[in-house]
């Protein structure tokens, strides 16, 4: 295998072929060497999406060969863009709000079981804990302890197939688990 740390020719920039001992290979740039951690980051670039590059990284001791397609041109910190205060003022928002919407996904106080169909609830509906009562906000449905399916309650204005839709929901999280 070429450490890139060692050989000379390969250094941030470069293009190379990553083989992994899992037999998968991976083509990009190289952006950064990390031998604290014992990763290399690529730059993968992606022709048949918005984004236009990825960013992979992976951990050297998985790495079974690296081969140097073309060396880097010496300039590539210039080629690096920095994201303006803005993009970093928004991406601080955002990470703000998904950790205030994940805070209340957590229950104080319930059991595993409890958390397990919260979780999978939420990766579909808002969801949030009122005390240890899962309340589903868009179906305006109420999963009471023991959280089983006769411990649904619903307003007025739950459908019954958003109702029959939970249970199951229920059912199949409660089947998985055990």
């Amino acid at each position: 295998m070429s450490n890139p740390s060692q050989d000379p020719k390969v250094t941030i920039g470069s293009k190379v072929s990553v083989t992994t001992k899992f037999g998968e290979t991976y083509q990009g740039k190289i952006f950064a060497f990390d031998a604290r951690s014992a990763t290399l980051t690529l730059v993968e670039e992606i022709k048949h999406t918005t984004i236009n590059v990825d960013k992979r990284v992976i951990k050297t001791a998985f790495i079974t060969d690296i081969n140097l397609i073309s060396r880097s041109s010496g300039n590539e910190a210039g080629k690096l863009v920095w994201p303006t205060q803005e993009v970093k003022q928004e991406r601080l928002k955002r990470a703000l709000e998904a950790a205030r919407k994940s805070e209340m996904t957590l229950g104080v106080g319930v059991s595993k079981q409890a958390q397990n169909l919260m979780d999978h609830l939420a990766k579909q509906y808002a969801c949030v804990w009122e005390g240890k009562t899962i309340v589903v906000r868009e179906l305006q449905i109420k999963i009471q302890a023991p959280y089983g399916p006769n411990n649904c309650v619903g307003s007025q204005r739950s459908t019954i197939q958003s109702m029959n839709y939970v249970k199951r929901v229920i059912k199949g999280v409660y089947n998985k688990k055990n």
